[in-house]
């Protein structure tokens, strides 16, 4: 149940349209607006059908991550961990569980507006779903269909 929630549809944090890959790059330059990352027009670019007036876009790999990462169930902006905690007392939308101000809280950036939130232990659990969920999706370099691999092969990695 927590995995059919946290499907992630990718918005702008501009405009809150759909962000897709763009068939047409308007930019001969442009910085991914999630890595900071320089890229040129021959670059694939992901941004909502207004990107040239919000001027918010992805590089692949960050639009890929952040299809990866759990959204919020109300503005589908991706959640994170939230340094900041504006709630004293808040319920977790995963488990139904009660939790303080001290405890991590897991959200989106419109978490006053929203109220919706996840407990780290309900973040981890939805992510982890998403990912088993890529199992036999071709790989985006080698098309080889992705599985899950009996042990983890490397000391340090990234996704």
């Amino acid at each position: 149940e927590i995995a059919e929630r946290a499907k992630q549809v990718v918005l702008c944090h501009k405009c809150k349209l759909t962000i897709t890959k763009a068939s047409d790059n308007p930019f001969p330059a442009w910085g991914c607006d999630s890595c900071g990352g320089s890229y040129t027009s021959a670059d694939p670019i992901f941004g909502c059908e207004t990107m040239t007036r919000c001027d918010f876009c992805f590089c692949q790999r960050c639009y890929q991550q952040a299809q990866k990462t759990p959204g919020c169930s109300k503005c589908k902006l991706p959640m994170q961990h939230l340094a900041t905690n504006p709630f004293p007392n808040w319920g977790c939308d995963g488990c139904g569980k009660s939790y303080t101000k001290t405890d991590k809280i897991f959200g989106c950036s419109s978490l006053k507006e929203c109220d919706y939130c996840f407990c780290e232990e309900c973040y981890v659990g939805a992510g982890r779903a998403i990912a088993a969920s890529a199992v036999g999706v071709p790989c985006n370099k080698c098309e080889v269909p992705m599985q899950k691999l009996p042990e983890n092969p490397f000391p340090a990695w990234g996704c």
